[in-house]
């Protein structure tokens, strides 16, 4: 069997919400202690950009397609790492958020289980399932979860028992509220009008959009100021997460566990603030796809290294089970991380984004292709898109009609058509 003393714990750190860049700027203390101290990776990307889809995406190693969960009102039907971390012997939680299709009563395949009903909680004052009593709590959601996570931590060093946890806070997901002693922060990050920002038909039309872009309207005033207020409000939610991390990270330290457990920081999706006219998450454009994610594991992991390799969420589970030696339950889409931190190059160049709706305001399905600094985008009704991320990050150029792109884009629609036919699992 296995060696209690040397098997590894893991911590899986899901925030809801965040885009990519904002743990550099508003989380001090996990840049410091886990993106510069562990491996972060600067095309990290969740392959569909939606809470539950990646979510189960984390759990599972799958594609939404394969396990199921294609958008937020399905149940996941899959066994999961929980499942098969348990039947390891590990000591299992979940704390935060699971699905939003679950009604926040605990699973069996956590043994410590905290959770609020659905897909977002208020902040003050929660009402949380602690381990299937639902108990009504005073005080910050942020700090009440790490509480949680606390006394998981010491509970399994005290059973002796190597531990998996999966911390999802729901931070900095709406409705946001700060704690009084944050509310004072970042005040001046609300006004953010990249060139992509709240195109107007004619921009639309010479930047080449497809058609269901060019037929959305531009944000009203109104609108654009609630916008700069939930950044302020998504800029305090991640800074007030940050020093809870920092309470859980130096327990870990003093209970001894810290250099025997490696933790993953992630996001299920970024969020967009109006580029392309677009609101939140759901949809195929870098500003919803692209997350901050970065793995520390003093054992295995040179510290202070930035990764410029394509990886996802489902790179999450094939790594935990190669860390702990736990073998999958089936065949995964994503692949460990383990052979990049020990120097090979041999790794994906391409990867598949795909979703069965585009942003709230329009169901299109869409699925893309990320090649290097290319991306190769087909909307249900649409237009096919190509953009250049090195020269055009916020995809205002639309490459596909271009001549002298042509090959590329039916390069990389072939690419996108291979991909497509070989995850067609029986």
């Amino acid at each position: 069997a296995y060696a209690e003393v040397t098997r590894p714990n893991v911590l899986v750190i899901v925030s809801d919400d965040q885009r990519y860049g904002t743990v550099k700027d508003f989380m001090p203390f996990t840049q410091k202690e886990i993106f510069d101290k562990g491996a972060s990776f600067i095309n990290a990307y969740v392959t569909t950009p939606s809470c539950c889809p990646s979510r189960s995406s984390i759990l599972t190693g799958m594609y939404a397609s394969h396990h199921g969960v294609i958008e937020n009102s399905v149940a996941l039907e899959k066994e999961t790492l929980l499942h098969q971390m348990q039947r390891a012997g590990y000591k299992t939680g979940l704390i935060g958020k699971y699905l939003n299709s679950w009604p926040g009563t605990p699973r069996s395949e956590a043994d410590y289980w905290v959770a609020f009903r659905g897909g977002s909680s208020r902040y003050i004052d929660p009402k949380l399932n602690v381990n299937g009593e639902w108990i009504q709590h005073q005080g910050h959601i942020t700090y009440l979860l790490a509480e949680y996570v606390k006394e998981f931590l010491s509970g399994s060093v005290a059973d002796d028992k190597p531990f998996f946890l999966f911390f999802t806070p729901n931070a900095p997901h709406r409705p946001i509220e700060s704690p009084p002693e944050h509310k004072h922060l970042f005040t001046d990050q609300g006004k953010y009008r990249p060139k992509s920002w709240n195109p107007s038909k004619n921009a639309l039309k010479v930047e080449g959009a497809p058609k269901w872009i060019q037929r959305i309207k531009r944000l009203k005033p109104g609108r654009v100021k609630k916008l700069d207020h939930f950044k302020i409000l998504q800029s305090q939610a991640v800074y007030t997460l940050d020093t809870a991390i920092q309470d859980i990270v130096n327990l870990l330290d003093d209970l001894g566990q810290l250099e025997n457990t490696i933790i993953f920081y992630i996001s299920d999706n970024g969020y967009l603030y109006g580029e392309h006219g677009l609101v939140g998450k759901d949809c195929v454009y870098e500003e919803a796809i692209h997350v901050p994610f970065a793995v520390r594991y003093d054992k295995e992991i040179k510290p202070g290294k930035v990764y410029p390799h394509l990886v996802a969420n489902i790179d999450i589970a094939p790594t935990v089970y190669a860390v702990t030696g736990v073998n999958p339950i089936e065949s995964m889409d994503g692949f460990s991380l383990l052979p990049i931190f020990s120097g090979s190059n041999i790794w994906r160049k391409e990867l598949l984004i795909e979703g069965w709706r585009n942003n709230q305001r329009a169901r299109r399905p869409y699925k893309a292709v990320h090649e290097g600094n290319w991306v190769y985008i087909e909307t249900k009704g649409g237009n096919p898109e190509l953009y250049n991320l090195t020269s055009d990050p916020f995809q205002v150029n639309n490459l596909a009609d271009s001549q002298t792109f042509s090959d590329r884009a039916t390069r990389m629609k072939s690419s996108l058509i291979r991909i497509l036919a070989s995850i067609q699992r029986q």
